[in-house]
């Protein structure tokens, strides 16, 4: 995992929107994309889709690292969107706005 993200890290690097993902658990920074905070975003994906009744995932996240469980979905989740906010920041400048109307059109 620890590579992953350093690979990520190294994409976002030198762009001054792009905040870096710590190494260390719980992946702090991780939800931080320019288009907004992840865990909201993907907190009312939920809420669109199941009327009021989902899971709230940043503290789901936290109470489960608490207990020593790492929940590969929601960090894959995060990391996926890190990696495409980053992505489209540095090699689709352009095409910024379809990252954000797909992803943040639900805020």
């Amino acid at each position: 995992m620890s590579k992953y993200i350093k690979h990520i890290n190294n994409l976002g690097g030198e762009h001054p929107k792009y905040v870096k993902t710590s190494l260390e658990l719980p992946f702090k920074e991780m939800e931080n994309l320019s288009i907004g905070n992840s865990f909201n975003i993907l907190n009312e994906l939920q809420r669109d889709y199941h009327e009021g009744n989902y899971l709230h995932l940043e503290t789901y996240l936290k109470d489960r690292l608490n207990d020593g469980f790492v929940d590969h979905g929601i960090i894959s989740a995060l990391l996926l969107l890190k990696t495409s906010d980053i992505l489209y920041l540095r090699k689709w400048p352009h095409k910024k706005k379809i990252f954000e109307n797909t992803f943040h059109l639900w805020l």
